[in-house]
């Protein structure tokens, strides 16, 4: 019975953080207008092309350039 008192004295904070802090996320999410589903954006992972690689080098040469000059 002891051991039991203890154990509820160590959940019941846990479970009222945890609802607290749940209670917060959802104040947040509902401030920003969150939305799941269709209108969710998707994360899209992108690749540098050879033009993006042009532009990179001849930007790092102008900044050379210009910082020795």
């Amino acid at each position: 019975l002891t051991r039991a008192r203890r154990i509820g004295r160590l959940l019941v904070p846990i479970f009222i953080s945890g609802f607290a802090r749940a209670d917060t996320l959802t104040i947040a999410m509902n401030t920003r207008s969150y939305r799941g589903g269709r209108y969710r954006t998707k994360f899209r992972q992108m690749r540098a092309s050879p033009s993006d690689w042009l532009a990179l080098t001849l930007v790092t040469l102008w900044v050379l350039v210009a910082w020795m000059v």
